[in-house]
């Protein structure tokens, strides 16, 4: 449930500047609307948050470190970071992370992993993140 919130709020905060400014932009059709896309960000352009959230993520060596869980929005409202749910075991013990997008990279075919260069260790010693007040923090 809390994916699905995140990711309509995700997709709301993106669509807000668009909406914004209505007077130059053409109306959606049934089809646009919904097939709302994430805006150009590298290689996660023409993306939903549906198709991004929940993929795993893997390290140089191929080994599953963790999923998807949420995205970060910089101050252009464009996705800067993925978060991913790191270590753990069955959802006891798991930290968040930030992941740059420009970082990762994706396997071929629908629902591929993405593929971080960095190894296991590297991605757990990141710095860990949480929620507050609907923003991604570091946790201090």
């Amino acid at each position: 449930m809390w994916k699905t919130l995140l990711a309509t709020t995700a997709v709301a905060a993106l669509l807000a500047p668009a909406l914004a400014r209505a007077d130059t932009a053409t109306p959606a059709t049934e089809a646009t609307a919904a097939t709302t896309v994430m805006p150009d960000t590298g290689m996660l352009a023409g993306m939903t948050a549906e198709e991004i959230i929940g993929r795993n993520v893997v390290d140089i060596a191929g080994d599953n470190v963790g999923s998807v869980g949420d995205l970060m929005l910089g101050p252009d409202g464009q996705i800067s970071h993925v978060m991913v749910d790191v270590g753990g075991f069955l959802g006891i013990g798991t930290r968040t992370v930030a992941l740059e997008v420009g970082s990762l990279t994706a396997e071929q075919g629908d629902g591929g992993d993405f593929v971080v260069a960095l190894t296991r260790e590297q991605i757990e010693a990141l710095p860990q993140y949480e929620r507050r007040n609907d923003r991604w923090v570091p946790r201090t």
